[in-house]
């Protein structure tokens, strides 16, 4: 057993002890409270948890707990009482045959008796039961609170009440500083456990129903991994340091050092916008209570087994953290896939990214997160990766945070154990990159089908990119085929390949010698979208020209600039703005003639064609206000551009109808 009242604990559970020293429950587990005045029973039995609570006045606790408040004793003296009176087998001199232990014992009561002489913690938010129940005192004449670590009061801190300053026992007589209520690890209920810095902080969680442990600053975060890899705690960890740069910091770091020793656990701010949870706890109880809740309905998300279920209500109520993105809306973290055709620039394309990443820069006109890039070029040599590289940065010196290899393991020689070792020694590593995909495959197993062995291997860097909250971007190739109902269709590999990637983008020209090229996206987490974009043939550079819709606009506006029926059309409205002109597709190809003293370079049937085009009128009237209308004559049909006759109605009529 972790120690004596865990032990006691274990052996009679609440609803006995408060039936041997109080009075019996009723069948629905109630009694009326003895420490306040009332008529109906408020308090209450939760047996699974082994805990008792009063609705009406607040206190709550354990079965020892229970005692010591109604004999008036302290948690040692009700422990003991409760040995002897149930006859329990339970060592109690090995601590107190320890003349430091028994003095830091002796001190911590002595100090209890002064409890009511500050009310410090009180202001703080904490209450008298809540204090008393984790036996805490206060010295008079060092004026400080006296924190004990756990109720065998073997060790304590201090805290003085005029001004931050904290004083903890020698080591030479206390031992090593233990983790505060360290017993919450050991316990064999499930309830998440809330991990936070100061003692202070996990009575503010704990008095409002959740349980909390401290590891009494961040430095003390290995101490609490250590101890994890021994005990193996049943019961998930909610990560909650202080809401501060260091405190998050830390909090990043423990939640890697734990997940790589197998802990269920899960990063949450339970503060909201407050340093942290007993700042909360002052400011707003009620916001503090939702946050426990919430943090509870993460922690149980991650810690469930493969026969758990989730419930609609609690996928409603539970608070999802954010997508984190590389790029906004195109890369988001976990295992993206990059696919185009061979020699089409896609390196070029990964070297801008690895660029705007580490340099704070946009990428194809969206911004992105600054972290860490490790680049495998593993088709290219050191200098041709050097000439990119000074291309793509100006030949100025890069910022730290971007790696280079030429050359790794593949996924069936130890690629995993290597990545591995390389984001524990670098963790501001937050993106990889592989060019290409091919280059880091292993064997596929014998009669393992295309799609099968596809799928794994993605599976498994799927998994690595989300054990450590990365994204993995694979570069990929296109096979010649093309498909037109589904571009990504045309991926080499089997369609595991994108179905089993977070994110897929993939780059797709007609022709190689188009200047424009297609970047195609599709995903989970994305919106599907296709947006133009063009490689700079002196540079090499990539940039976005636009949607699509853009793109077809502006040839269309280009290919009408160019058209020499709506040049003869504008030269003649430049003579007859408000007159018009009326003619035959002969005669328009006549006037073009006297304009330019060339013939009109098409046939008087494509003329009248282009003429009677909406979309080609509808520009005509933008340019000149000329509306177009036809009527047919015996041998051919007039085509009349005349000013729209302004009516009565126009003239008077209000200009914006939103507003009657």
């Amino acid at each position: 057993m972790a120690d004596i009242f865990e032990e006691i604990n274990s052996l009679v559970n609440v609803k006995q002890l408060i039936e041997y020293y109080y009075q019996p429950l009723r069948r629905d587990n109630k009694v009326i409270c003895p420490f306040h005045n009332e008529k109906t029973g408020s308090l209450s039995v939760n047996e699974k948890d082994n805990m008792w609570k009063c609705f009406g006045c607040g206190a709550g606790g354990d079965g020892i707990s229970f005692v010591a408040k109604y004999k008036n004793i302290s948690q040692i003296d009700a422990a003991k009482l409760i040995a002897s009176d149930f006859n329990l087998q339970v060592d109690f001199g090995k601590e107190e045959k320890d003349p430091s232990k028994l003095e830091i014992r002796r001190y911590i009561l002595e100090c209890q008796k002064n409890l009511e002489k500050t009310d410090y913690l009180q202001n703080r938010g904490l209450s008298l039961e809540t204090l008393r129940f984790f036996g805490v005192g206060y010295d008079t004449k060092k004026r400080c609170v006296v924190i004990p670590y756990n109720r065998s009061y073997t060790y304590y801190q201090t805290r003085r009440v005029d001004r931050k300053e904290f004083y903890k026992p020698e080591k030479d007589k206390a031992g090593p500083e233990p983790i505060w209520n360290d017993t919450a690890l050991y316990k064999k209920d499930t309830r998440p456990i809330f991990v936070v810095e100061s003692p202070i902080c996990a009575m503010s969680i704990m008095q409002y129903s959740g349980v909390a442990i401290s590891i009494c600053g961040k430095e003390n975060k290995n101490k609490l991994v250590e101890f994890c890899k021994k005990i193996k705690p049943k019961a998930p960890l909610i990560l909650c340091l202080d809401n501060d740069a260091p405190g998050q910091q830390a909090n990043e770091e423990l939640y890697q050092m734990l997940k790589e020793v197998d802990v269920k656990c899960v990063k949450f701010n339970v503060a909201g916008n407050y340093k942290d949870p007993n700042e909360l706890l002052q400011k707003d109880p009620a916001k503090l209570c939702e946050r426990i809740y919430q943090g509870n309905l993460q922690a149980k998300r991650v810690a469930r087994g493969s026969d758990d279920l989730i419930t609609a209500e609690d996928l409603y109520s539970i608070e999802l953290e954010d997508l984190k993105w590389i790029v906004k809306g195109l890369i988001p973290e976990g295992l993206s896939i990059l696919v185009a055709a061979s020699k089409i620039g896609k390196s070029w394309l990964m070297m801008q990214l690895c660029n705007a990443i580490v340099e704070r820069l946009s990428f194809l006109n969206k911004p992105t997160t600054h972290s860490g890039v490790l680049y495998f070029s593993l088709e290219d040599s050191d200098r041709r990766l050097k000439r990119r590289m000074n291309v793509v940065w100006k030949n100025k010196k890069p910022s730290p945070g971007v790696y280079f290899k030429t050359e790794c393991k593949t996924l069936d020689t130890g690629l995993i154990d290597q990545l591995t070792r390389i984001v524990k020694t670098h963790k501001d590593i937050k993106v990889i990159i592989f060019d290409t995909f091919q280059k880091i495959r292993g064997t596929a197993m014998k009669n393992e089908s295309a799609y099968a062995y596809d799928y794994r291997e993605m599976g498994i860097l799927k998994q690595f990119a989300d054990r450590y909250g990365i994204s993995i971007i694979l570069v990929h190739h296109t096979r010649k085929m093309l498909d037109q109902d589904d571009v990504f269709n045309m991926t080499s590999g089997s369609t595991a390949i994108i179905g089993a990637s977070d994110t897929a983008l993939l780059i797709y020209k007609k022709k190689r010698g188009d200047e424009f090229a297609t970047l195609n996206l599709t995903g989970r987490d994305v919106i599907e979208q296709e947006i133009v974009i063009n490689r700079s043939q002196e540079q090499g550079i990539w940039s976005v020209v636009g949607s699509p819709e853009e793109q077809e606009a502006k040839h269309k506006e280009e290919a009408f600039n160019k058209n020499p029926i709506a040049m003869t059309l504008l030269k003649l409205y430049e003579k007859n703005p408000t007159t018009g002109w009326e003619g035959s597709v002969r005669q328009l190809a006549n006037a073009y003639c006297d304009l330019t003293g060339e013939a009109l370079p098409d046939t008087e049937a494509n003329i009248g064609k282009t003429l009677n085009d909406y979309d080609f009128c509808q520009r005509i009237y933008k340019a000149t206000k000329w509306e177009h209308s036809t009527r047919r004559r015996s041998n051919c049909t007039l085509h009349t551009f005349k000013p729209r006759q302004v009516t009565f109605f126009d003239r008077y009529a209000p200009k914006d109808w939103n507003s009657i």
